[in-house]
């Protein structure tokens, strides 16, 4: 955070999606030190009102009409990562998801330990995935006060930059060093983003 922090920025923070009761209070704490929190379930959300702190709503809560009411609650808004052109049009201003391989399931079992990794031994593992016959599925693994996450991501990159206009957008590095990020958001400049990249919903949508 001290690394991050200046006059003119805000820092926030993004837990597991799912968080054990017995580790409300090591979360409680570690939110105080930010500015703000993206939250990715309810609970979340309003911790982060409770604490006083700036709270995003995730894309992950699904906000998918404009009669949601976090809409007025909430300091800023991750829309539905399922909604097309005409759909996000009725968002504008808020935030899209524009970057980033998409979790697609999450995993409160170890997949480390069902492929034999250890506890001990799981640090020096840096990436595991899951494997099917459209393509390979990375596993990003999450930690909080001792309680293990995992996510299972989309076998493709989400990259929707240059494709929707009067939206901010949602950068997922997670996976990404210093080195790449600088490179794909020079590549974005130039406008180059073509390749093998998923387009989420735009042309179909939610409905």
């Amino acid at each position: 955070y001290r690394d991050l922090k200046t006059a003119d920025n805000n820092v926030f923070i993004k837990f597991p999606i799912f968080i054990p009761a017995k580790a409300t209070e090591k979360v409680e704490s570690i939110l105080g030190i930010f500015d703000g929190v993206i939250a990715d379930n309810p609970g979340i959300f309003y911790l982060g009102k409770k604490l006083g702190k700036l709270t995003v709503a995730g894309w992950t809560l699904n906000i998918a009409n404009t009669k949601n009411p976090l809409l007025k609650t909430a300091d800023q808004v991750i829309v539905s990562a399922e909604l097309n052109y005409g759909e996000l049009k009725k968002f504008k201003g808020l935030t899209v998801y524009a970057y980033g391989r998409i979790p697609l399931m999450y995993l409160n079992h170890c997949p480390r330990k069902v492929s034999g990794i250890s506890c001990k031994d799981c640090s020096t593992v840096k990436t595991i995935v899951y494997r099917d016959e459209k393509g390979e599925y990375p596993i990003r693994k999450k930690t909080v006060a001792n309680y293990c996450q995992h996510e299972l991501l989309n076998s493709e990159i989400t990259d929707i930059i240059g494709k929707i206009e009067g939206m901010n957008l949602y950068y997922d590095f997670c996976d990404c060093n210093y080195n790449q990020i600088e490179k794909i958001l020079g590549e974005r400049t130039e406008g180059l983003n073509g390749g093998n990249y998923n387009r989420l919903h735009l042309s179909r949508g939610v409905e």
